[in-house]
């Protein structure tokens, strides 16, 4: 057995026959850094995360200032998004001349998933410097994607185009973030002659119909606008098959299976540690206005949508991180339940907080976790922004999520995931009264000043008129899907934007009715 028979296993995709051979020569030779290297690579692509990520840091520590063994160990951290981990090698290498594209490419990535966008902004400038092709291309489209977020969107604008004419292959998802930014730096005509390219896959075509929807929209041409949604979200739905059985089941754990699992402990640690700010609920549904107003009182850090608590449950599962919907059994629950898992959330948070403000987690999927974060946070503050159920399955509907929200493109997929998550809403509810604030986004942007101050009185923070002036206002980055929409302010033009459509959601309404 040699180290070149272990990287040809992999490779080929062999994957089980290269972790033997890699646990044989590992332990044979626990001091090499290659084959470390290269087991912990056959164990990612094996979807093994914990053992990944375990043997990348081992191989890591042997040489940490071995560029690729820093860029590997990044690799290997990217489904736990550990962000202490991961920020103090990104700090180690941005002091490092770094030439290598694949490392590169790495180290950027690693930055966004952390939502470290400066520091992803430095690694992919030198990317843009030292690639060519579809890669260059990527560099200057990710590029503008952090000027985006970072409200800089004149420099973005021009990144986005430079992708667009650097690479057919990076084009589509260039017109589509332009047309995010400024419908109108994109005409119609551009985005039919793409539409028509036979060179553009059927995959990159999604881009290119969600982003004509959005045109057509500004241009009220809502039936137009809505079929290209359709279109795009038929490409989109095989990639991120939701399954209506899986997810009932997971609904059910997440009520039951709690209840099941018994009191959460709470240690003396635990009592020690702050109780951050949830706001949850559905993407797309004016979550982010109300973490703006929180930031503009200099009261709150806005810590951004944090997958920590969904890898915290599965990390004291002993589990590899796996997207949504998993199996939780009644055991599990009582592990869970065991694991004084406020500690080891506040453990996983505390290289992004600031001391003397109160920390928010605005991931709208922590929804899902309710019945956890009001155990094991008795005095965790829980407000839940949630729009009229048309305007919130057209904001998901007309959006891009990925793996983050596979339930949002079909209307029946919508309408069911939307039914159990008002559920589960309930039912927590009925079982904490008065511990979660509802937060009708039309009442918010009708009456800011009030319920605003309704939301301060609620977190037992001092209130100003004045606020509401400054949200979307402050500098840095806002790293969500309504970041350039936010930087608008509180404001009413989106209030009725679902009514045009009533007769295309007409399958949503009949169904959650």
């Amino acid at each position: 057995m040699t180290i070149q028979q272990l990287d040809q296993a992999i490779n080929k995709g062999e994957l089980a026959l290269a972790i033997r051979l890699g646990e044989s020569l590992y332990r044979d030779s626990p001091g090499s850094q290659h084959v470390a290297l290269s087991l912990s690579e056959a164990y990612r692509q094996s979807g093994k995360t914990a053992q990944a990520s375990q043997t990348a840091k081992q191989a890591y520590h042997l040489d940490p200032a071995f560029v690729f063994a820093q860029a590997q160990y990044l690799r290997c951290l990217l489904p736990y998004a550990d962000h202490k981990a991961m920020f103090e090698i990104l700090q180690q290498a941005l002091k490092l001349d770094i030439h290598d594209p694949w490392c590169l490419q790495v180290f950027s990535d690693a930055a966004v998933a952390i939502d470290e966008w400066q520091v992803a902004s430095e690694f992919l400038g030198k990317l843009e410097q030292h690639s060519q092709g579809v890669q260059k291309a990527q560099a200057q489209y990710m590029r503008g994607v952090s000027f985006q977020v970072s409200g800089m969107n004149d420099k973005a604008t021009l990144l986005f185009r430079a992708a667009q004419h650097s690479s057919g292959a990076v084009a589509p998802r260039a017109l589509w973030s332009l047309t995010s930014v400024d419908p109108a730096a994109v005409t119609t005509s551009e985005l039919d002659a793409a539409l028509g390219d036979p060179s553009v896959s059927e995959q990159e075509k999604r881009y290119l119909w969600q982003a004509s929807g959005q045109k057509r929209h500004s241009e009220g041409d809502h039936e137009q606008a809505f079929d290209c949604w359709q279109r795009a979200n038929t490409l989109s739905e095989p990639l991120h098959q939701y399954s209506h059985q899986r997810w009932e089941d997971f609904f059910a754990q997440l009520q039951d299976g709690v209840i099941c699992g018994g009191e959460f402990v709470r240690s003396a640690e635990a009592e020690q540690t702050e109780s951050p700010v949830f706001i949850v609920g559905l993407p797309r549904s004016g979550s982010t206005l109300v973490e703006q107003l929180l930031v503009a009182s200099g009261q709150v850090q806005a810590l951004g949508e944090l997958r920590d608590l969904e890898v915290s449950v599965q990390e004291v599962l002993g589990r590899d991180i796996r997207p949504l919907p998993i199996d939780i059994s009644n055991d599990d629950w009582c592990r869970v339940a065991q694991s004084d898992l406020a500690v080891h959330y506040d453990k996983r948070t505390a290289s992004r907080r600031e001391k003397g403000v109160i920390p928010c987690d605005k991931n709208p999927a922590n929804v899902l976790w309710l019945g956890i974060i009001l155990n094991a946070w008795p005095t965790a503050r829980i407000i839940h922004v949630h729009k009229a159920p048309e305007a919130a399955c057209l904001g998901a509907y007309r959006q891009l999520f990925s793996a983050a929200a596979p339930w949002s493109y079909r209307l029946e997929d919508i309408a069911h995931y939307y039914h159990h998550y008002r559920a589960l809403i309930s039912f927590w509810e009925d079982r904490f009264p008065g511990r979660i604030l509802d937060v009708q986004y039309e009442d918010f942007v009708s009456h800011p000043k009030e319920q605003g101050r309704r939301i301060f009185q609620y977190l037992g923070l001092d209130w100003r008129d004045d606020l509401v002036a400054g949200v979307g206002q402050q500098k840095g980055v806002i790293p969500t899907a309504s970041s350039s929409q936010v930087r608008a302010g509180v404001h009413q033009g989106y209030l009725h934007a679902w009514e045009p459509y009533k007769a295309q959601l007409a399958l949503f309404t009949k169904a959650i009715s």
